[in-house]
């Protein structure tokens, strides 16, 4: 019998997977201690999809691959631990998100995979009403999530998404606090629990060694301690940080220029046939609808960290 998703990280990462009409305004993690100093990200990684495999029971493992750098390291810590996996690449409808999987498809060309393709009409999609079932079932409050989650119910393996680098925040009043995902994101897991489904709903959260291992980069260390200068480079670029905490971690990416989504294109496209004036069609019709059935918690998300062992200057946030 499979578990409903693989566990170890359950025993450094507690977080609260009740659904948010019953959950607290913040979401709190903890984090746990067992890490190892001086890993390095890709190492961390690599063991993380170790741990993955070895948990899955034999099913067979799905990558999503969007096209961006988060969901392309995930599937490079698989293939650098010699672990098997089904690339997973969704099309939209109408070429909405060509921009993207050209990137996907060029990986796994690049890589010898072959992907399995699940082509969505967005708009029939969207009609169906799987997103409100999503909203009621899962507190899944996006309708872009809620694409993720419909994908995952096409195969029937262990599904990875990604989630990426949790950020770190400095105070004006000197504490540190730890940037986790909030409740949003914790819609994968409820979904893998609810269907007891395999998969993992945040990979780079998946070990306490994984989260750690970044948070040792001398990027980070400037980011807490030379807070001016970073700021003068990254403040505003958020994705170039992200792109350079990879590479400083020991990825092998290349950065993609103007990243998109295809929402983007889908809600021009919307907007244009039924001519629509207001506020955005799309958030007026799919997005608002689910918020009125999950009411958001406060998107602040707050975790411990060992900050003494980790930086040896704070010993609380």
């Amino acid at each position: 019998m499979l578990l409903s998703q693989p566990r170890s990280h359950l025993s450094h990462l507690h977080r609260g997977l009740i659904h948010p009409s019953g959950q607290l305004p913040i979401v709190s993690y903890d984090v746990g201690v067992d890490w190892t100093p001086d890993r390095r990200p890709v190492d961390a990684a690599q063991n993380a999809a170790k741990l993955i495999a070895s948990e899955a029971n034999g099913s067979e493992i799905y990558i999503p691959l969007s096209g961006g750098i988060d969901s392309e390291c995930v599937a490079r810590s698989f293939l650098l631990a010699k672990i098997k996996f089904n690339p997973l690449i969704m099309m939209y409808s109408n070429g909405f998100n060509d921009f993207d999987t050209r990137w996907a498809f060029d990986f796994c060309d690049k890589m010898s995979l072959n992907p399995t393709i699940l082509n969505l009409d967005l708009e029939e999609f969207y009609q169906s009403d799987f997103h409100l079932e999503c909203a009621r079932s899962y507190g899944c409050r996006s309708p872009q999530f809620a694409t993720h989650l419909w994908m995952a119910d096409q195969v029937k393996g262990s599904v990875i998404f990604p989630h990426c680098i949790p950020p770190l925040f400095k105070s004006k009043s000197d504490k540190l606090f730890f940037a986790f995902p909030p409740d949003l994101h914790l819609s994968y897991d409820r979904y893998f629990d609810f269907k007891e489904k395999p998969g993992v709903g945040m990979f780079f959260l998946y070990t306490a060694d994984l989260i750690y291992s970044f948070f040792q980069l001398p990027l980070y260390q400037e980011m807490i301690f030379n807070s001016a200068q970073f700021n003068r480079f990254y403040s505003n670029h958020s994705y170039l940080l992200k792109f350079e905490l990879y590479r400083a971690g020991g990825f092998d990416i290349k950065i993609r220029p103007n990243k998109a989504t295809g929402f983007e294109l889908f809600r021009k496209f919307l907007n244009e046939k039924y001519n629509w004036t207001g506020s955005d069609y799309f958030d007026h019709h799919f997005r608002k609808p689910m918020e009125a059935i999950v009411q958001d918690p406060l998107t602040m998300a707050v975790g411990n960290i060992d900050l003494e062992r980790l930086y040896g200057i704070w010993s609380k946030t």
